[in-house]
């Protein structure tokens, strides 16, 4: 039996953290939920089958914006990053290419259709 899919999502807000991991454990994923970049980093170095970041573009605690997403890149180029955020794509700091951005508030549907685009971007 294949191993459950691995998703770390990290908001600010701990609602929106948990509200997405929940909607990610009902698609199948173990997921685990931050609210900072202390506990995100921690999280994401004792997940080593994690397939999926979600992150919120600002970060809690975050001194230097994308500290997350860098931290990411560097230890797993291949992993799908999607960057979530109330601003638009053009209002934040540069993120590669291949990071999908979802705005907020969006739903389930759209959440699925980044994911998807997430995957097949790396």
């Amino acid at each position: 039996m294949k191993p459950a899919p691995c998703a770390l999502v990290v908001d600010r807000s701990s609602m929106v953290a948990e509200t997405v991991a929940m909607a990610l454990e009902m698609m199948g994923y173990r997921s685990e939920s931050a609210t900072s970049f202390r506990e995100a980093r921690r999280l994401f170095q004792t997940m080593p089958a994690l397939t999926l970041l979600i992150a919120h573009a600002d970060v809690a605690d975050e001194r230097a914006g994308g500290r997350l997403l860098h931290l990411a890149r560097a230890h797993r180029a291949d992993l799908p990053v999607i960057v979530i955020s109330s601003r638009s794509r053009q209002e934040l700091p540069p993120v590669p290419d291949d990071v999908i951005f979802l705005r907020k508030p969006f739903d389930r549907s759209e959440l699925v259709d980044a994911i998807a685009k997430a995957r097949a971007a790396t």
